[in-house]
């Protein structure tokens, strides 16, 4: 449970440096399963939720570190 709440705090700082619609445009286009049966939002905390989620936290951090670095 803490190594999940550590890494969304970590997807949380490491989102929040980048562009929203960039980001949103990236998940759209290479994960789509994110967003099947999930109301979109544009908050980066309820996304790097939805990510750790979906992907779990291995693939989570590198989804935000290659969206980090792609910027």
């Amino acid at each position: 449970v803490f190594r999940e709440l550590d890494t969304v705090a970590l997807l949380g700082q490491t989102l929040s440096k980048v562009d929203k619609n960039i980001f949103m445009s990236y998940l759209c286009q290479n994960y789509p399963e994110c967003f099947e049966n999930t109301q979109v939002t544009s908050d980066v905390q309820d996304i790097s939720k939805l990510i750790l989620e979906k992907f779990g936290c291995e693939l989570a951090l590198k989804i935000a570190i290659k969206i980090m670095l792609e910027k």
